[in-house]
């Protein structure tokens, strides 16, 4: 057991035992049931009258903190022990034990702020209207960063707010945008920052005989955006194809030159022609990892050329 006593502050030596010791019990370094140090043995060790010791284990006592069992000496009282279990209990006697030792209320409260300000977020939250692009992002997100990933849609935050509580919420742009953060405790909003399509685009340049070019998603925003970006490209040279999963028909995937896959497709294939497509900016990850640990560095921007945010819609480019 740890008693710090301060002689310069106003409040009395035997309260500021007893609130430290009522502080001990209600985090648990006291267990119910254990003994505490004689009246001697504690005065000894703090170097003080065990008059002062006395007095503050009688208003232990009094309070029901403290018991004593005929024969033997002061232990912690189970039944307080249990009901000083909570969140509100703990809080309590934080501020009683603060207020022993001398600090003022607004003393406490600035430090718990600041302390709670450098927490770091509990998880990311996923928020996407459709349902295979909010997929896709979950997998590539669990698969790089070492926390808890959730998702859900917009109308389900909207219903209930509690979601983004102590949260990194990650989404498109204009979904991040159409919510009001003051009315959420989230910790940072994130729009989602995506991967240019400029490696897959150079990959078709370099077919130099006609062929087939295909693109397989669990998303059809993912893709309805690669049928714009790919199927102009292609031209009159070269075929175009897209598959929608999960499929029920059989598909030859060895005859075609080319497959794009997003990450749920990609595991689906067995062929060596696939490529994968990561939805999510690998600069964008490494932000988020930074934020999970210390998340006093979401001022700091993600520098990248080239590089493009999900827009209206949440289209993905691919």
């Amino acid at each position: 057991m740890k008693i710090s006593l301060n002689r310069d502050r106003e409040v009395a030596l035997h309260e500021q035992i007893a609130e430290q010791i009522v502080f001990q019990i209600t985090t648990g370094t006291l267990r119910t049931g254990e003994g505490m140090p004689s009246v001697r043995a504690l005065a000894q060790r703090l170097d003080i009258h065990h008059n002062t010791v006395s007095k503050a284990y009688a208003l232990l006592v009094q309070r029901k903190w403290l018991s004593r069992r005929r024969g033997a000496r002061l232990h912690v009282d189970a039944s307080i022990a249990r009901q000083s279990n909570d969140l509100d209990s703990l809080i309590d006697n934080a501020i009683q034990q603060a207020r022993a030792i001398g600090f003022s209320i607004k003393e406490l409260e600035e430090r718990v702020i600041e302390r709670l300000s450098m927490a770091a977020p509990r998880y990311v939250l996923v928020v996407e209207e459709e349902g295979g692009l909010r997929k896709i992002i979950e997998k590539e997100l669990r698969q790089s960063l070492n926390s808890r990933v959730e998702i859900c849609p917009p109308g389900a935050l909207r219903r209930r707010p509690d979601l983004a509580t102590d949260a990194i919420v990650v989404g498109a742009k204009n979904i991040v945008g159409s919510f009001d953060g003051d009315k959420f405790k989230a910790r940072l909003w994130a729009p989602l920052i995506l991967n240019s399509a400029d490696q897959h685009l150079d990959a078709i340049r370099l077919m130099k005989d006609p062929g087939t070019v295909a693109v397989a998603s669990y998303s059809p925003a993912f893709l309805k955006t690669a049928r714009g970006l790919i199927k102009g490209m292609l031209g009159e040279r070269h075929s175009y194809r897209e598959f929608l999963f999960p499929m029920r028909a059989k598909v030859d995937f060895r005859a075609m030159d080319l497959v794009f896959c997003d990450s749920l497709a990609v595991v689906q294939l067995k062929c060596r022609n696939k490529r994968l497509y990561q939805l999510v900016a690998p600069e964008f990850i490494a932000m988020l990892s930074e934020w999970l640990v210390d998340p006093r560095l979401v001022d700091r921007k993600v520098e990248r050329k080239s590089v493009k945010q999900i827009q209206g819609g949440g289209h993905a480019p691919c």
